[in-house]
């Protein structure tokens, strides 16, 4: 019985290396997903941290075009334990504002807080993650009073991780 079992999860860790059925037809990969954002003025840029963090004046507005891999790639260490539906936002916000080179976040103490993503573009990107079988809903237990989404990486996604992140030494 011992040795069927031990059969069993050679079987079963074999078949995580392998990647899982995704529909051709869903954009993935070097496709192209468009992220629009904007930008407001920084509230207070001497520093006293006080909430709002910006004011309501649109200082920038423009899309961000991301290839599904790159996406991937900028949001996937977040993931590697689990991550709520803020902390993909909070790296997809980074990601944007490495960017932008705006002087006015520059002088900001919460540079990320003034960065809007919208049209609901994270759920949509946690979605598409989904369906592409890169992430799944954490299984890990929260409190009662938790109401937080939270995702992790599956297999596949990690070993995608892997394939996409590291660096390459040069030749």
């Amino acid at each position: 019985m011992e040795q069927r079992v031990h059969q069993l999860e050679q079987i079963l860790e074999k078949a995580k290396i392998f990647e899982p059925y995704v529909p051709e037809d869903l954009a993935q990969g070097e496709d192209v997903f468009q992220i629009s954002i904007q930008v407001y003025e920084p509230w207070d840029i001497r520093g006293s941290g006080r909430l709002p963090t910006h004011t309501n004046t649109v200082i920038f507005k423009d899309s961000f075009f991301y290839t599904w891999n790159e996406l991937f790639t900028d949001i996937a260490p977040c993931l590697m334990v689990e991550a709520s539906f803020e902390s993909i936002e909070k790296s997809l916000k980074q990601s944007i504002y490495k960017y932008l080179r705006l002087p006015e976040l520059d002088k900001s103490p919460h540079p990320l807080d003034c960065i809007e993503i919208l049209c609901d573009d994270v759920r949509t990107i946690i979605l598409q993650l989904k369906a592409l079988k890169l992430i799944s809903e954490s299984l890990k237990k929260h409190s009662i009073t938790d109401i937080n989404e939270y995702w992790s990486l599956t297999q596949y996604g990690q070993n995608l991780m892997l394939k996409l992140s590291p660096i390459k030494r040069e030749n």
